[in-house]
């Protein structure tokens, strides 16, 4: 029972921290194509939808984050290659980590900063 309570502290004290500091968009935007140009009325869409996300330390020698995620919808006519509309939006956040070994920080940003 000793052993046990020795190790709860250090366990602790080594405990992985994620701190949210705050996010913005980046890009937010919309292009209504079809709209801008004089197009028959009876197209058929056809989407697509993009998703990524990726991370760069953003302070040099701080344990912060900056994750982005990027989404974008396109729209093009079936059985053709005009586009009919657009959308895409980026946001980005920071956050605070630490105590997160360095091979498992890029699981560990993917899954604990969209949770936030």
């Amino acid at each position: 029972m000793a052993e046990e309570e020795a190790t709860q502290p250090t366990q602790a004290a080594t405990a992985a921290k994620c701190a949210f500091l705050g996010q913005h968009p980046r890009l937010c935007r919309f292009e209504n194509i079809m709209a801008q140009k004089a197009r028959q009325r009876d197209v058929q869409p056809d989407g697509r939808f993009q998703q990524s996300i990726w991370m760069r330390k953003a302070v040099c020698g701080q344990p912060v984050w900056n994750p982005r995620s990027s989404s974008k919808v396109t729209s093009k006519a079936k059985g053709g290659d005009a586009t009919l509309f657009l959308l895409e939006s980026t946001r980005s956040g920071l956050f605070h980590v630490e105590n997160v070994p360095e091979d498992q920080m890029h699981p560990f940003l993917l899954i604990e900063c969209p949770r936030d």
